[in-house]
């Protein structure tokens, strides 16, 4: 046969052809066989997918077609993909049927139909309650998988996925024998339609994949932000560590040379300096009560004492004038480091005040570097979030489509 002999076929079934097909596909299962409920199963099922679409039955059928020859994904973006793929599935019907059963000796899909159809006929003259014509009616086929699974005898023994490997090639007989006689033209348009189908399909697929990468993407270059503004945020903390470092050491210094000037200044006026100025105040003092003295007493009396006590105001005049040149003396000493303390504390004040400048400046860029660090976290959450429907609705499609 043509190798299109499968692929006008399947486009050219009914729409309730297809439902009993799909149903058949998906609903075929070892217990449902040995209870005798096969044929209510399709029934219901074939009821429930009376609303699908006729393209979106053909896919599905498509799929359930690959799923039995163990493909993991489909393409059907043009008639060759479709052409290759229907060849797949018949050359995995006829090895299932060459391994399986001896009385096979065909080697094409024309020998599996009429092998497949002689089982069949079989069937209708083994049991006369079957009906005779083989139709898309769940109940009629349900009969039909009943016999033909019963008398092969190894129904207890098979799973659900290799009971269905056996039925391949008579659900590929049924799909041959359904098939409508319509014109190629109109087969040709039925094809058409259905690639059209499936590449909206892909489409949608394949936007949901690009807006998957553009959310990877994104968090990819906000990670990258993030990483950066972080690395600027230790850059910041290092110099803020400097800074308060090199502020901590100027008052420290200040700390330890504060009580040395102190106990320096203090010493000027404590030491000999300070005797000095002590003995210069006494002397001081003493002219005071002389003075008082005489004011106290009569002129005469005033007189005779100021003679006796000449000498001795014109030695305590010399003394306080000695004193108070010494004391000169001994600040002038210090006069350099005496003018020079001021600029010492006043410049390290202002070091203080620029370490303070720098710290409120630098946890000023820390606190927007923080802001914008959070931001860029809450936009990949978002970004995250986005992805992880889109991965979900993604996998959902690559387990319902057979997408890649």
């Amino acid at each position: 046969m043509d190798k299109q002999a499968l692929v006008y076929p399947i486009v050219s079934l009914s729409d309730e052809a297809l439902r009993v097909l799909l149903s058949l596909l998906e609903k075929a299962s070892v217990l449902e066989l040995l209870a005798g409920k096969i044929s209510s199963t399709l029934e219901k099922e074939a009821a429930r997918m009376s609303g699908l679409p006729r393209n979106e039955l053909l896919f599905k059928t498509l799929i359930r077609f690959n799923e039995m020859v163990h493909n993991r994904s489909i393409s059907y973006s043009n008639r060759d993909d479709l052409i290759d793929n229907m060849k797949e599935i018949t050359e995995a019907a006829l090895a299932t049927v060459v391994r399986t059963e001896k009385e096979f000796a065909g080697e094409t899909l024309l020998d599996l139909f009429v092998y497949e159809g002689d089982k069949v006929e079989e069937i209708r003259h083994r049991n006369s309650d079957i009906p005779k014509e083989l139709v898309p009616v769940p109940r009629i086929v349900a009969l039909y998988v009943q016999e033909l699974m019963d008398k092969q005898g190894s129904l207890p023994a098979l799973s659900n996925q290799r009971l269905r490997e056996k039925l391949l090639p008579f659900l590929l007989y049924c799909l041959f024998l359904w098939a409508e006689k319509i014109e190629e033209a109109e087969a040709d348009e039925r094809l058409l339609c259905f690639l059209q189908y499936w590449q909206e399909k892909k489409g949608i697929y394949d936007h949901l994949c690009v807006k998957y990468e553009e959310h990877a993407y994104a968090i990819e270059l906000e990670e990258r932000l993030l990483e950066q503004k972080n690395s600027n945020m230790k850059v910041l903390q290092k110099q803020l560590d400097q800074i308060v470092e090199e502020k901590d050491s100027i008052r420290e210094a200040l700390g330890q040379r504060l009580p040395y000037d102190i106990h320096k200044m203090s010493g000027i006026f404590e030491g000999k300096a300070g005797v000095m100025l002590q003995r210069v105040h006494e002397l001081i003092a003493r002219q005071e009560q002389v003075v008082a003295t005489e004011a106290r007493e009569g002129l005469l009396r005033s007189l005779w004492h100021k003679i006796d006590t000449s000498i001795s105001e014109a030695q305590t005049e010399r003394e306080i004038k000695r004193l108070s040149v010494k004391i000169i003396d001994e600040m002038v000493a210090l006069k350099k480091d005496i003018t020079l303390l001021p600029v010492y504390y006043m410049d390290r004040v202002k070091q203080i005040h620029d370490c303070d400048a720098k710290i409120q400046e630098i946890r000023r860029w820390r606190y927007q570097l923080e802001q914008e660090t959070e931001a860029h976290k809450d936009t990949i959450q978002h970004h995250e979030a986005h992805r992880a429907t889109l991965n979900q609705q993604i996998k959902q499609w690559q387990k319902e489509w057979m997408f890649v």
